[in-house]
């Protein structure tokens, strides 16, 4: 692996309760790449060891997209292969900014973003009753 430039946007699988998924509110995302670098995957289970987290991985799972630190050790310490910024927009910015900011700010509240349970298990809860059908004006009077 090396020496080639990854172009484009590529899907990044999210480990399930990490603060890339809370962010995100998505297990599997995709983001733009612009880069050749990768990180060596003889070091990966010493990085693992030491403490750092590899929670955003390729499709294969060979691939290291996201790092992050338990927040027992920092309160916002994330990195990523891509570029988030690519997608970002003055009044829709990419999750990573939104935490960075709350998490400087002092109100980045981990129980409250996308992929929280309660916030996952309110969504499909607010899903299934958009799905339920609704009655008519004249079905609504004939009960």
């Amino acid at each position: 692996m090396g020496g080639n430039m990854r172009l484009g946007s590529r899907p990044c699988k999210l480990k399930e309760g990490s603060l890339a998924h809370l962010l995100y509110g998505e297990t599997e995302i995709s983001e733009r790449h612009r880069h050749r670098y990768e990180v060596n995957e003889q070091y990966v289970k010493e990085l693992e060891e030491a403490g750092l987290n590899f929670t955003g991985k390729d499709t294969l799972g060979v691939r290291m997209e996201v790092t992050e630190l338990p927040q027992s050790e920092h309160p916002f310490y994330w990195g990523c292969q891509f570029h988030p910024e690519f997608k970002s927009k003055p009044l829709a910015p990419s999750p990573p900014f939104v935490g960075l900011v709350q998490a400087a700010t002092g109100i980045l509240d981990r129980k409250n973003l996308p992929g929280s349970p309660k916030l996952v298990v309110k969504s499909k809860r607010k899903a299934r009753t958009s799905e339920a059908p609704q009655l008519s004006a004249a079905q609504t009077a004939a009960k």
